[in-house]
């Protein structure tokens, strides 16, 4: 349970490449149901023994540039080469 009263399904575990353990939620309660926290949780746990890190992998879709901010770049590439 969150500090702020929400229930999450969390899933643990450490990156098969070293590192401090870490933490990716599943989903909230009851928006996510048991069984599919656990389907979730293996999926991850395969992941991880895939030598992949959930976690990391959400973090690095978060800070990829949206299709907005690549459409800009390209416009602005376009500008210059006009110049």
């Amino acid at each position: 349970m969150i500090a702020s009263g929400r229930k999450t399904w969390p899933f643990r575990y450490v990156p098969k490449k070293g590192g401090a353990r870490r933490r990716l939620g599943l989903g909230g309660f009851p928006a996510v149901g048991l069984a599919e926290a656990r389907e979730r949780a293996r999926r991850c746990s395969n992941q991880v023994s895939d030598q992949k890190d959930p976690q990391g992998e959400v973090q690095l879709n978060r800070e990829a540039p949206t299709l907005n901010e690549l459409i800009e770049r390209y416009l602005e590439e376009v500008r210059l080469k006009k110049n």
